[in-house]
């Protein structure tokens, strides 16, 4: 007997949007005139799905900085501005066919982030998502970031729905521990994952399969 999901809640870094290349680019800048360099590799097993507060923190103390992360922190953020204002990160693959798949039901939606409201709102609006969502709940609305579940128990309480019945999309660990510790079932998008399971998809159309049945249409 499945579990029955009523609502499903978003994350928007590298769930919604790939902008992760983004960031790291951006990281990139800040990094330069020190002469030093973000490999990949430890941009993603260190900093993906990260506060970007504890991203800049991690920075100084792997480079030996003798700046401030704060400092680094708003050198990181006008180099995101300057992106925001003349693009947008790209939209994930298939993510807006599940989103319509998932109106069609009338199943509500929201996205729980990490990011700034900024970045989110920016990303709906250039990709004509914001009619999908109920509720949109960023970094600035908590007082504890990801990986503390505030952001999942707030976004679940705007949609009124208990957080046993609602199931996340991540694709961070930080994130699934977020998800998980309000309760909430968690689904993880890894575009290499050579098989589905009960956790892990490849794409968002096997993760749609593993919905179905599930899925309680709301009235």
């Amino acid at each position: 007997m499945h579990t029955p999901i009523h609502a499903v809640i978003f994350d928007h870094d590298g769930t919604l949007v790939d902008s992760e290349p983004v960031h790291l680019a951006c990281w990139r800048k800040v990094l330069a005139p020190h002469n030093a360099t973000l490999s990949k590799e430890d941009y993603n097993q260190n900093l993906s799905g990260m506060p970007s507060i504890y991203s800049a923190a991690w920075l100084a103390g792997k480079f030996n900085l003798d700046i401030p992360a704060d400092a680094l922190l708003r050198e990181k953020q006008k180099h995101l501005r300057d992106f925001l204002t003349t693009s947008c990160f790209p939209l994930m693959p298939e993510v807006k066919s599940l989103l319509a798949y998932l109106a069609e039901r009338n199943i509500p939606l929201a996205v729980a982030t990490g990011a700034s409201r900024e970045e989110v709102t920016a990303s709906l609006k250039h990709h004509e998502l914001s009619a999908f969502f109920r509720a949109v709940v960023s970094k600035e609305d908590v007082r504890h970031n990801k990986p503390a579940p505030d952001v999942y128990q707030l976004a679940a309480g705007h949609l009124g729905v208990k957080e046993e019945y609602c199931v996340a999309i991540e694709d961070s660990d930080n994130g699934e521990r977020a998800a998980r510790a309000a309760g909430i079932h968690c689904l993880r998008y890894h575009p290499f994952a050579a098989t589905p399971d009960d956790y892990r998809f490849g794409c968002y159309i096997t993760m749609r399969n593993w919905l179905e049945p599930r899925l309680i249409k709301q009235s």
